[in-house]
């Protein structure tokens, strides 16, 4: 499985520090040019993601509290795209589940979501 893992400019680094701790996954971070990942909307990431090559992606994972519905990223870029956890630090468990086969929202963070299917 590989994952493209969306972030700002500040999260970048403890992102990819997360990434680089995933096994039997290739996950790989990009960090749009936005100081605070959780205040990008939707259509910014789409706008910046839309020339970009993805096809190898299995999925994109933007940040959970990212404005709007992911599905227009999916729609930009024809990759399965999935809102994250709140946290960086629950992208582990984020990854987990779509290895499991779980799935995620383009609507809700993944917190919300498998915290549910947990209950």
């Amino acid at each position: 499985m590989k994952v493209l893992l969306v972030t700002g400019k500040l999260a970048y680094e403890s992102v990819k520090e997360i990434a680089s701790q995933l096994k039997d996954v290739k996950a790989d971070v990009i960090a749009l040019n936005y100081p605070i990942a959780s205040l990008m909307t939707v259509d910014y990431i789409a706008e910046n993601l839309k020339n970009i090559s993805l096809k190898d992606y299995d999925y994109i994972i933007i940040p959970g509290l990212a404005s709007g519905d992911a599905q227009k990223i999916q729609e930009v870029t024809k990759v399965k795209t999935y809102k994250g956890s709140e946290d960086y630090r629950d992208i582990p468990r984020v990854i987990e589940a779509l290895s499991k086969g779980e799935t995620l929202s383009t609507i809700y963070p993944a917190d919300t979501i498998l915290k549910k299917k947990k209950e």
